[in-house]
């Protein structure tokens, strides 16, 4: 895995959520009335919200837009974009696409332009492209998570902000033979082990060197599986929380929510306005999951990446 020492700051940012996430864990979040958000289709839907977030984001200052989201052929986004007159590099990592948005742009940033790093997700988009549609009526498995509707954009560039990222390990695919595709947690579990043990091994630290390791979208089981993979290689996890395990409530989804949207959420209106961490390992979680292969009886790639992030007082 390539670790890299790089520096660029965090500026605005900005997100949308849908309906089913406004349950008092985010603040400073615009929400939509229901799954369609005044569209009349659950794709309109995202292209909206995608729409939304960079009308606030893109300036005369915009150099490039950096994203991506589940939806095929990242329709939501590159939608959003059409007669936009910005450059844009659209991105694949599955859920952890922000994080591989946020090391793209680190390497373009410069103090004259902005980048803009998006990444949506929608709920009904999702089930029914990697699963099966929600009218379909399919039994929900308890340790399945549930995906989150929403979309997060930030502005990078190297201009001093309160928000630093300082260096990034890109991660490398990896199977350990997981083939259920509601097994999300167990999926992404091993890339995310993989990545911040590679992370800690190129840079020479000990876990407790971060205040917090924020995992995107393993859920309360994935969670689980990966303290239990650290544990085995003697790596601390007292500082380690899942983003997706924080977003609803258990008597809604127990085993938590998934998507790309989940760790930027949390990150941008739970986290940094609690005020309460320096340093911050983000680390990208992403099943690389094809439901034609799954049906083939393949079993699931998955993938990780890592940013830290130095909040300045």
């Amino acid at each position: 895995m390539d670790s890299k020492t790089v520096e660029c700051y965090l500026h605005e940012n900005y997100a949308i959520a849908g309906s089913l996430e406004n349950n008092n864990v985010l603040k400073d979040v615009s929400y939509l009335k229901d799954f369609y958000g005044g569209m009349k289709s659950i794709e309109k839907s995202e292209i909206r919200i995608n729409e939304l977030v960079l009308n606030k984001l893109i300036t005369d200052q915009t150099k490039l837009v950096i994203g991506g989201n589940l939806d095929n052929q990242l329709t939501g986004l590159s939608y959003a974009l059409t007669n936009r007159n910005v450059n844009y590099l659209g991105i694949y990592s599955a859920c952890a696409t922000f994080i591989e948005g946020l090391i793209i742009a680190s390497k373009f940033a410069n103090k004259k332009e902005d980048i803009v790093v998006i990444t949506s997700s929608h709920n009904l988009i999702s089930e029914r492209q990697f699963k099966y549609p929600i009218e379909y009526g399919s039994p929900i498995k308890a340790y399945s998570t549930f995906t989150t509707t929403g979309c997060v954009g930030v502005v990078v560039n190297r201009n001093l902000s309160k928000y630093k990222i300082t260096d990034y390990t890109m991660g490398k695919v990896v199977d350990y033979g997981i083939d259920d595709a509601s097994n999300m947690g167990a999926v992404m579990a091993p890339g995310a082990f993989e990545t911040i043990k590679t992370h800690l091994k190129n840079f020479k630290r000990t876990i407790d060197y971060y205040d917090l390791v924020l995992t995107g979208d393993l859920g309360k089981y994935g969670l689980l599986i990966l303290k239990d993979l650290l544990k085995e290689a003697n790596i601390d996890t007292d500082n380690i929380v899942d983003a997706g395990s924080l977003l609803y409530p258990d008597d809604y989804n127990k085993a938590g929510g998934s998507g790309p949207v989940c760790l930027p959420l949390i990150l941008f209106k739970k986290v940094l306005l609690e005020r309460k961490y320096k340093r911050i390992l983000l680390v990208g979680t992403g099943a690389l999951h094809s439901k034609v292969m799954v049906d083939q009886k393949l079993t699931i790639p998955t993938i990780s990446h890592a940013v830290s992030l130095e909040v300045k007082s």
